[in-house]
């Protein structure tokens, strides 16, 4: 379930079910997980910020991938950002095309912001939400598409 070398990891977040569950010495590690006590959902996030030329160490993130093959029963979210790398004009590398990926269930999502203005009575209208991420999708579907089926690596099968 890697993803291709090509790809820049941006953010990590992992979200436990139980922390009592988790069995990997590498994801207990990311939660601290010692003194939790039984029945408690911890949130791990790591991330390079806006920052378009800082990425997230490669080897680790990988590493951390492979651990949620295992455990996906111990957690109720995994994702990552991670997106293509292209050369400045500065001969730097820039994250281009960033694309969240959830690791367990293998949706791509994306996010949009709604104004919901001053007053605190005001509140999104469902329809509008529906209709906004629809085309937000609609514009984007062959190339999240595309860097679905150029970009990850599939696990063999997931029992």
């Amino acid at each position: 379930m890697p993803l291709k070398v090509n790809n820049a990891y941006k953010s990590l977040e992992l979200k436990t079910a139980n922390i009592a569950k988790v069995q990997s010495p590498l994801l207990k590690g990311l939660f601290n997980s010692q003194k939790a006590p039984e029945g408690v959902n911890i949130t791990f996030s790591m991330s390079v910020g806006q920052s378009k030329t800082k990425q997230l160490p490669r080897e680790f993130v990988d590493e951390v991938i492979e651990e949620v093959k295992t455990e996906f029963d111990s957690l109720s979210f995994a994702s990552v950002s991670a997106g293509k790398t292209a050369e400045t004009k500065k001969k730097t590398l820039k994250i281009v095309e960033t694309d969240p990926i959830n690791l367990l269930q293998g949706k791509i999502g994306d996010k949009k912001r709604f104004n919901l203005g001053e007053s605190n009575s005001n509140h999104l209208v469902a329809a509008v939400v529906q209709t906004e991420m629809a085309d937000l999708f609609s514009k984007k579907r062959a190339q999240l598409i595309k860097n679905v089926a150029t970009n990850i690596v599939m696990p063999d099968t997931v029992e």
